[in-house]
C-alpha cells in the first residue's frame, strides 16, 4: 500500500511519501501487540533527491483539513540518501481504529533548531496501517518480506524468518521462511516453504505438506501427509496419505493409508492395512496385515502374514512366502516358493523348492525338482521334469525318476479322442484297460481283441489247404528287436512277409488277429488231413484185420488138415 504526493514550499523543498507496511512494537510471545509501523518515502530540495540528515514531524489528523489532532511523534536526525528515508512512527492506543487518518508532515535539516516547514497536503493513511485496529492480526516487519500473524496471541513466527504465515490457531510456530499455517494448534514448520493445513502438533520440514490429523511429521523435502495421527514421512517427495502410525522412511515412498504401515525401501509403496511392510527398492503392499514385501520390487497384493522376496509376487491368502527370485504364489495358506521363477498357483501347504517349478494348487503337494509340476493331493514330483497328478487321496504319490510321469486317480482315467475314439483305464468288471472299439485288458493280463461281427465286413471264404501251403511256406526265424537286448529273443516271421503271404493287416506290424485268423485256417486245413489220414487208416485198418482174418483160417485149416492125416 502506497501514499504518494509532491509537496512544494518556500525553500523549494519538496517530499513524496509511500507508505509500505506496518511493524510490531512488541516481539516475546505473550505480550501485547505493538501501535507502531513504519513510515518511509522520498524527500526533494530544490528538484532534486535529498541527501544528509533531517528531522521530521508527524502528525496524526482524523480529518485532511482541520479535524481533531490525534497525537504527534518527531523523528530526529533520519537519514536520507537519493531522496529516500524512513521513519517509525507510534501514535500509541486508540491513534488507529480503522477510521479515516491523515498525516500531517514537517521536515528541517538535522542541524537546525528551528521550526519544522510544514508540507502540504496531509498524506492520507493507507489500509495497511489500519491493520492494527484487527483483533488478533499482526506483521512481523523486515527488510525482506513481511510475516503475517493471526490468531491466538501464542502463534509466534521464529527469529530471521521471513514471509511467513500462521493464518490462526493456537500455540503455532512458523519456523521456516515462506511456510505457512492455516490453524490448529502447537503446529510446527521448520524448513522454507513448509505448509500444515491444520489440525494439531504437526511438524512439517522443508517444501513439505501436512494437511492436518495429530501428532504427523513430514520431515523430508517435498513429503506431503494428508492427515490421520501419527503418521511420519521421512523421505524427500515421500507421502502419507492418512491413517495412524504409519512412516514412509525412504524417497518416493507412499501410504496411502491404514495402521502401522512402513515403507522403508525407495520408491515403496503401501495401499493400506494395518502392519504392513514394504523394506525392497519399488517393492509393494497392496492391503491386507502382517504383510512384508521385503525385497527389491516385490509385491503382496493383500491376505495376511505373506512374505515377498525380490521380483516375487504374492496374491494373497495367509501365512505364504516366496524366498527365491522371480517366484509367484496366487495365494492359498501355508504355501511356500523357494526356487527360482517357480509357482505355486494356491491351495495348502504347497511348496516349490526346485527351479521353474510348479505346483498348480490343491494341498500338501511338492515340486522339489527342476521344471517339475505338481497338482492334486500329496502330489510329490522329487526329480527333473517330473510330472505328479494325484487324486483325494491322504497318501503320498511320487514320482520315481527324471522326466517321469505318474498319475494316481482311484476313479479310472478316461481320455476322448478324435471321431469319438475313447479308452479308460479303470478296474472294474475284471477290464483293466476299455477302448471304444471293444478290445480291452484284463485284470489278469490278457489282451482282448475287439472282434463283433457288428464291427466287420466284406466276408470271404478262405481257403485253408491254400493258407496251410502259405504257412508252411513262411520264413519263420530267431530274432531280437535292436531297441531291446540281444538277449532277448523271439520267434516269428516279420511284417513283410506275413503280408506278401497272406494279403492282410496293414503297415508294418503283424496283428494278432491275423496271426490268429492265419493259424486257425491252417489248424483246419491240417485237421481236414488228419480226418481223411484217419479214414483212410481206418480203411486200412479193415484191410488189414480182414486179410489177417484170411491167413488165421488158412493157417488153421491147415492145422487141421496135418492131423487128420
Amino acid at each position: 500500500m502506497t501514499n504518494r504526493s509532491t509537496c512544494l514550499y518556500p525553500s523549494e523543498m519538496g517530499i513524496t511519501v509511500v507508505l509500505l507496511g506496518l511493524a510490531l512494537a512488541a516481539t516475546t510471545a505473550g505480550a501485547d501487540l505493538g501501535t507502531a509501523f513504519t513510515y518511509q518515502g522520498r524527500l526533494v530540495t530544490g528538484g532534486n533527491p535529498a541527501n544528509g540528515t533531517y528531522d521530521f514531524q508527524f502528525t496524526l489528523y482524523d480529518a485532511d483539513n482541520w479535524g481533531a489532532n490525534l497525537g504527534t511523534v518527531t523523528v530526529d536526525d533520519v537519514a536520507v540518501a537519493g531522496g529516500l528515508f524512513t521513519a517509525a512512527l507510534d501514535f500509541g492506543e486508540g491513534a488507529v481504529t480503522g477510521q479515516a487518518r491523515w498525516l500531517a508532515i514537517g521536515v528541517r535539516p538535522g542541524a537546525s533548531t528551528g521550526a519544522y516547514t510544514a508540507l502540504s497536503p496531509r498524506q492520507e493513511l493507507r489500509p495497511a496501517p489500519h491493520a492494527l485496529a484487527l483483533p488478533a492480526l499482526r506483521t512481523e516487519q523486515n527488510a525482506a518480506s513481511p510475516n503475517l500473524v493471526g490468531g491466538h496471541w501464542a502463534n509466534s513466527v521464529a527469529g530471521g524468518v521471513v514471509g511467513a504465515t500462521v493464518g490462526g490457531g493456537q500455540d503455532n510456530v512458523a519456523g521456516g521462511t515462506g511456510s505457512v499455517i492455516a490453524g490448529g494448534s502447537w503446529n510446527t514448520t521448520t524448513g522454507a516453504h513448509a505448509v500444515v493445513a491444520g489440525g494439531g502438533n504437526n511438524i512439517a520440514g522443508t517444501v513439505a505438506v501436512i494437511g492436518g490429523g495429530s501428532d504427523n511429521q513430514a520431515e523430508g523435502m517435498y513429503a506431503v501427509i494428508g492427515g490421520g495421527i501419527l503418521n511420519a514421512a521421512d523421505g524427500d517427495w515421500s507421502t502419507v496419505s492418512g491413517g495412524q502410525s504409519n512412516q514412509v522412511n525412504k524417497a518416493n515412498d507412499t501410504v496411502s493409508g491404514g495402521l502401522a504401515n512402513v515403507a522403508s525401501g525407495p520408491e515403496a509403496a503401501i495401499g493400506g492395512g494395518k502392519d504392513n511392510y514394504a523394506a525392497g527398492t519399488g517393492a509393494v503392499v497392496g492391503g491386507g496385515s502382517g504383510n512384508s514385501a521385503a525385497g527389491a520390487h516385490a509385491v503382496v497384493a493383500g491376505g495376511g502374514n505373506n512374505d515377498a522376496s525380490a521380483v516375487s509376487f504374492v496374491g494373497g491368502g495367509s501365512d505364504n512366502a516366496t524366498s527365491g527370485f522371480y517366484d509367484v504364489i496366487g495365494g492359498g495358506i501355508l504355501n511356500t516358493v523357494s526356487g527360482d521363477w517357480s509357482t505355486v498357483g494356491g491351495g495348502q501347504g504347497n511348496s516349490a523348492a526346485g527351479d521353474s517349478a510348479t505346483v498348480a494348487g490343491g494341498i500338501h503337494n511338492a515340486a522339489n525338482g527342476d521344471f517339475s509340476f505338481a497338482a492334486g493331493s500329496y502330489a510329490k514330483a522329487n526329480h527333473a521334469g517330473s510330472f505328479v497328478l494325484a487324486d483325494s487321496s491322504v497318501a503320498d504319490c511320487v514320482s520315481a525318476r527324471d522326466n517321469h510321469l505318474r498319475l494316481r486317480f482311484s476313479g479310472g482315467i478316461l481320455m476322448n479322442v478324435n471321431s469319438g475314439y475313447w479308452f479308460q483305464v479303470y478296474g472294474t468288471g475284471g477290464h483293466l484297460v476299455d477302448a471304444s472299439n471293444g478290445a480291452h485288458l484284463t485284470t489278469g493280463g490278457a489282451w482282448v481283441n475287439g472282434s463283433r461281427r457288428a464291427s466287420k465286413e466284406n466276408f470271404a471264404a478262405v481257403d485253408p489247404a491254400e493258407v496251410l501251403e502259405q504257412v508252411a511256406a513262411l520264413p519263420v526265424q530267431r530274432w531280437n528287436y535292436i531297441a531291446e537286448d540281444d538277449a532277448v529273443q523271439h520267434i516269428g516271421p516279420v511284417a513283410e512277409d506275413f503280408r506278401a503271404a497272406f494279403g492282410v493287416g496293414a503297415g508294418d506290424g503283424i496283428a494278432t488277429v491275423d496271426a490268429d485268423g492265419v493259424a486257425l485256417a491252417a489248424i483246419q486245413a491240417l485237421n481236414s488231413r488228419i480226418q481223411s489220414l484217419e479214414a483212410e487208416n481206418r480203411a486200412l485198418a479193415a484191410r488189414l484185420a480182414a486179410l489177417e482174418a484170411r491167413d488165421a483160417f488158412k493157417t488153421q485149416g491147415c492145422a487141421t488138415a496135418a492131423k487128420g492125416k
